[in-house]
């Protein structure tokens, strides 16, 4: 059982990702995040579009944040040239495969948890064994 939840959350991540990256996106924020007077409120806005996916599909508030955050980041070095198409995507990569274990790792011991894949669309809530936030 857990290695399906593990699979469809990561399939569900991935595939977030890549709709958020590309056709959410669309050509006029791709280039605005990557010249012009508001680049970094554009950068900033596609990585809340990304940050709210992972809220979403993880149903947890402090993942879409911190992955808002991580987007922003790994974004902006590959529009300033730091970082090739192909490290930025295994960046943004890693950032799910951390969200995975963070998930995982943090309430593998909790018998009463529910994997975000069987309660995506449910409010938030405290674990009643072992209180872990959001989840």
């Amino acid at each position: 059982m857990l290695i399906e939840t593990i699979l469809m959350l990561a399939l569900m991540l991935l595939g977030a990702h890549w709709l958020c990256d590309y056709p959410l996106q669309g050509q006029f924020l791709s280039d605005a995040k990557a010249k012009g007077p508001l680049r970094f409120y554009h950068l900033v806005a596609h990585a809340g579009i990304q940050g709210a996916a992972v809220a979403l599909v993880t149903a947890n508030v402090w993942l879409g944040l911190v992955e808002w955050a991580a987007h922003t980041v790994i974004d902006e070095a590959k529009v300033r040239g730091k970082t090739t198409f192909a490290q930025d995507q295994a960046l943004h990569i890693a950032c799910k495969v951390l969200w995975l274990i963070i998930i995982f790792a943090f309430l593998s011991g909790c018998q009463s948890y529910q994997p975000p894949g069987e309660g995506v669309w449910r409010a938030p809530q405290l674990c009643r064994e072992c209180g872990a936030p959001g989840l």
